[in-house]
Parts: structure tokens; C-alpha cells; sequence
């Protein structure tokens, strides 16, 4: 349909975004670009690979220049310009002094929350690595790294998750500890001259020659150590961050789609990290604990989930069980929607999962591909919710299976009836805040006795809770004009003006296929025509149209200023300042 594309004076398709922005095609003097806006860390995507992707992060500050706010002690020097694992001349080398003390450089600390992974690449000098934990006390954790075998040596501390060593070349190493800990954070880049030593900090006397080469060092949220970013004075964030648009590649997608969705809130303190105490691992019967493996392939791609085995054992009385569990207190009467990644490391088998009260539990059918599952319930009154997973014998839909090996990721528990995109937490509850994209201030852009909307959009399989809208107004609710998809299946069409309505329809069932839709509402003076896939499903003759100044893309923000909870794919949006012919909507809107 290009004579009709050309006639647009406004086509946005997800292609380009920065901080706060989503570029239109056209015009292309950049006047149709939209604001967006969504004001926390927490949200994700997923990205041209496949992959989950979130907001990443390096808060240590000046990473690798390790004679600023980087602390020495007992070292002689700490001297640049070294020749490093990435080929530049970028790495330090540590030299340790004389006396008999810890050989170390520590970095600043701040107040952080849970879960940190803390690294930095490492070469031999005569020494091996402990990375440790720092300005919070002994005995919080720490690990030891044979340089010269590249492996972990002895560890400990209450609070170490996991400690790794991954060789780069040339005898580098990135090696890394993460901890479980909320309070004052740093950490100690510490020479030793025995990676089996059970000493946390252990002293030795130095030669006054020996020591590390050090480059790259970061503290980052999360169980793994991800690509580096380097930091000078400040903390620096990379991905998802605030108010960055995200562009989709759910289902597979070639073209990427602008994801908007509501606020929402995962209330599991940790999705990921399920060797927390926070989740219990249980057996009844004749079941047995669960076990647990870190360090798996996740949905991100990277090591950072976890292989269970649940196992009922030999009996077959009711109530035999091995789940991991969690009960989340001070809840809200409502809706609420348990989802979880899962896979079976190998062959088919099953699970089961719930939430809230009683033996209600869904049946999981796993495959060797990682896959989302859903579990929706109701929370009659305030109170608890307890999340169950694995297995119990006894049920009605219970597992043909009584052992099941199995990875598991990023667990979320939201109030809502469906389930949105996966917000990471890392010892508490995390939100992720309400999105909005839109344009203010183009009344030259919008049709204003006469124009067109246009929008292509995506139902995923399975995703029977999407919605969205299209919206142009003056910024109030006198002067209005929308089309949107209402309780997951019907289009609403609604035109209001001067504060008087004179066009609100429902057109039922007209959404409840998954896959492409591609919409458009006409408008003039007693003459309306909506169009979806090429056919006309509403008119009217009876339209009165106001005066509008911007452009809303479905979101949260406002048409208006009222909140608008709207879930949405975008795939493309067009405004027309003429009302295109009903040949013209009928060729555009084909798929």
C-alpha cells in the first residue's frame, strides 16, 4: 500500500530508540518522535537472540584505575600501563612490600541490597587471588584462586553464593564470588601465596617482587559476572535502563515490537537465587530433599540457573513430597499469576506447581526446550500466598514420574491475571513501573476535521491477556478519540468531544486468534469506518470531531493524565491527516 504510506504524516515503526525516546520514520525532521517513560531498573526484554535481556550495571567505582579510590595496603606499588588480557596496556600490576601482613588493594563501599557478583581479571605475578568481600566484617565470604592450575581453591563465609574462575588466554583469568548480603559492600583484590589456605585474609611474608596483574575489576547486581563496563566517579548502567524503550523479539519475531505494559510488582524475593533461605526445600513422607545445582544455561544465556532433582522416593502413600516452597505474607485480596522457566535436563517428564491454599495443583509438562509456564489463582481475602514446586504423590493430577531432574529460572509472583515480562529480584521485591510512549504537541501532524489512525499489532500463543491502545486527544477527557482492544477479545471504538461522547462501541470477539492484527479507524464529520484484517467490522454517521494535540501508543500514560494499565506489542503505527477511503483501509489493514 505504498500511495497510502505515502500519504501518512506520521509512521512510527520499532526500529531506533535512546534514553526517553522512540524515533518515527517520518517526518523525518524528527518532529513525530515519541517520549517514552518508565522510571525504575527493573524491566527486561527479549532480544534479537532469543534471550532475556535486563539492565545491567558496574557500581564499583574507577574500575580499572586502581591508584585512585582504590586503597593499598602492605603493597609497594600499584603501576600501570601492563600489558593485558584484552591486548591493550590497560592491566596494573600489584607488587606486594616486605612485611609479614594481607598484600591487598580494596575499593570504596556503599549500602547495597542481596545478591552482587563481584570480579576481575587476574594474572600471576608469583601469586595466587583471594577475592573477598569488603567493609563488612569477617566471615561474610571470600575465595582463593590458583593462578598457576585456574582453579578454585578453598572458600567460605556465611554469605558466599558461588566462586569461579574462567580462563581467557595467556594465562588471564576473570574470577568471581558472589555473595548473598545487604548492608556496606566492596571488595578486596588480595595476593596469597597458597590458594588451599582455609584462612580468610591470610598474611604471609612478601618479597617486595611478587604479586598480581589486575585489570577490570565489577560489582554488579546478580549471581554471574556479565561482559564488563568500565566506571570513572560514578556507577554506569547498560540494557534495559530507565526510560529506554524496549524492542521485542518475543515468539521468535524477525522485526522487533514496542513492548508497553502496566505497572507490576514481582513480590518473590528471589527469582532466581533459589539457594536462599528464603526457599524452603521439603520432603514428606518418604520424599527426599530436593537438590540443588548451580550454574546451569539459562534463558539469558548465561550460567546463572539452577538444576533441581525432586524425588517422592519408593513410597506410594499420599502426601509423599519433595517441592522447594515459599510463603509470601501481606498480600492483597485479588488475582494473582505464579510463572516460572522450566526445563527437563533430559527427556519428558512432569511437575507441579500452585499458589495460594489448598491441593490445587497444575500439572507442568516439561521438554528439553526452556519453556514459561503460568499458573493463575484468586486470593479470596488478605493474606498469604505459598508457592509450590515439585512433586507430591496423591494428587489427582499427579506426575506419572517420582524423580525428575530439572532447571529452573526467574520465578515471579504478581497481582494481575496474566503474567507480564520477567522482573529479576535479588533479595527483595522488585517493581517495575507503568510505560508510556507518546507525542504531544503535533495538532500539524494529526488529522484534525478529517484523518486516519493506524496500528499493527501482535497476539502471542498463549498470551490471552494482551491489550492496548490507540489514542489521540488534546490531553483531557473532553476531546478524545480511540480504538483499543478491551477484555482481551473485544475492540472498543470511542469519540468524545467538547466533553460530549458520541461514538463508544464494543465489537465483540474480534481478537481472539493469536497472531498479526493489523487495525485502523477513518474519521470525518458523520463518517466513520474501522477496519481490522481487511474487513470493516464498525461505521457510523453519526460522529462529531474534536480538536486533538496528541498521540498516544497504548501504555500507562495519559490520553489525558488517567492511567491506562494496557499491555501492548506494537509492531507499527501511522497517522493520516485524510480520512483514507474504505478501499484504501481495506488494502492497508490486509495481511
Amino acid at each position: 500500500m505504498a500511495s497510502a504510506y505515502d500519504k501518512a504524516s506520521l509512521v512510527m515503526l520499532p526500529h531506533a530508540t535512546k534514553e526517553g525516546k522512540l524515533y518515527s520514520v517520518k517526518p523525518d525532521d524528527r518532529s513525530g518522535d515519541f517520549t517514552f517513560s518508565r522510571g525504575t531498573d527493573t524491566a527486561t526484554r527479549v532480544n534479537a537472540s532469543g534471550l532475556i535481556e535486563k539492565e545491567r550495571s558496574n557500581q564499583v567505582l574507577q574500575s580499572n584505575t586502581f591508584s585512585t579510590t582504590w586503597t593499598p595496603a602492605s603493597v609497594t606499588s600499584v603501576t600501570g600501563g601492563q600489558s593485558g588480557y584484552d591486548g591493550s596496556s590497560d592491566a596494573w600490576l600489584l607488587t606486594e612490600d616486605t612485611s609479614t601482613s594481607q598484600h591487598y588493594i580494596y575499593s570504596n563501599y556503599s549500602s547495597f541490597s542481596a545478591v552482587r557478583t563481584c570480579s576481575v581479571y587476574v594474572k600471576t605475578n608469583g601469586r595466587n587471588l583471594q577475592l573477598r568481600t569488603d567493609g563488612i566484617g569477617t566471615n561474610k565470604g571470600w575465595a582463593n584462586f590458583n593462578l598457576s592450575t585456574g582453579a578454585v581453591g578453598n572458600s567460605g563465609g556465611a554469605n558466599l553464593v558461588a566462586s569461579k574462575i574462567e580462563s581467557i588466554s595467556g594465562g588471564w583469568y576473570r574470577c568471581s564470588i558472589t555473595l548473598n548480603y545487604s548492608g556496606n559492600y566492596g571488595f578486596g583484590i588480595v595476593a596469597i601465596d597458597n590458594a588451599t589456605s582455609s584462612t580468610e585474609f591470610p598474611s604471609y611474608v612478601g618479597d617486595g617482587t611478587s604479586g598480581l596483574y589486575i585489570q577490570d575489576a565489577q560489582m554488579e547486581s546478580g549471581l554471574v559476572a556479565t561482559d564488563y563496563i568500565e566506571t570513572t566517579t560514578a556507577a554506569v548502567y547498560e540494557g534495559i535502563t530507565d526510560n529506554l524503550p524496549r524492542l521485542d523479539y518475543s515468539g521468535g519475531a524477525s522485526c522487533p515490537s514496542l513492548l508497553l505494559e502496566p505497572s507490576r510488582t514481582n513480590v518473590v524475593p528471589h527469582s532466581e537465587y533459589l539457594g536462599s533461605s528464603d526457599w524452603n526445600k521439603n520432603a514428606s513422607g518418604t520424599g527426599v530433599v530436593p537438590i540443588l545445582t548451580f550454574g546451569e544455561e539459562s534463558p539469558e544465556g548465561l550460567n546463572n540457573a539452577y538444576e533441581v532433582t525432586f524425588n517422592t522416593g519408593a513410597g506410594t502413600s499420599s502426601g509423599d513430597e519433595s517441592m522447594i516452597t515459599e510463603a509470601i505474607g501481606s498480600l492483597a485480596a485479588g488475582d494473582y499469576v505464579l510463572s516460572f522457566w522450566a526445563k527437563v535436563s533430559s527427556g519428558t517428564d512432569k511437575i507441579i506447581a500452585r499458589h495460594a491454599g489448598g491441593y490445587l495443583y497444575t500439572s507442568i509438562e516439561l521438554t528439553d526446550e526452556w519453556q514459561r509456564f503460568e499458573v493463575k489463582e484468586t486470593l479470596a481475602s488478605s493474606g498469604t500466598i505459598s508457592i509450590d514446586i515439585g512433586l507430591r504423590r496423591g494428587l489427582a493430577n499427579e506426575p506419572l514420574n517420582s524423580s525428575v531432574t530439572c532447571q529452573i529460572y526467574g520465578i515471579q509472583l504478581e497481582a494481575g491475571s496474566y503474567p507480564t515480562s520477567y522482573i529479576p529480584t535479588y533479595g527483595t521485591s522488585a517493581s517495575r513501573a507503568a510505560e508510556s510512549c507518546y507525542k504531544t504537541s503535533i495538532s500539524d501532524l494529526i488529522g484534525q476535521a478529517e484523518g486516519t489512525i493506524f496500528g499493527e499489532v501482535q497476539k502471542l500463543s498463549g498470551n490471552q491477556f494482551a491489550s492496548w491502545r490507540f489514542s489521540i486527544s488534546d490531553n483531557t477527557n473532553d476531546n478524545w478519540i480511540f480504538l483499543s482492544l478491551e477484555d482481551d477479545f473485544d475492540l472498543r471504538v470511542y469519540i468524545r468531544k467538547n466533553g460530549s461522547t458520541n461514538n463508544d462501541s464494543q465489537i465483540n470477539n474480534k481478537f481472539v486468534d493469536d497472531g498479526v492484527y493489523k487495525i485502523a479507524i477513518a474519521y470525518a464529520n458523520n463518517d466513520v469506518a474501522v477496519y481490522v484484517n481487511g474487513s470493516l467490522v464498525y461505521s457510523s454517521s453519526t460522529a462529531s470531531i474534536p480538536n486533538t494535540t496528541q498521540f498516544l501508543i497504548s501504555g500507562s500514560g495519559s490520553q489525558t493524565g488517567s492511567s491506562q494499565n494496557k499491555k501492548g506489542k506494537i509492531n507499527q503505527a501511522l497517522l493520516f491527516k485524510s480520512r483514507l477511503t474504505n478501499a484504501e483501509l481495506a488494502a492497508l489493514t490486509t495481511i
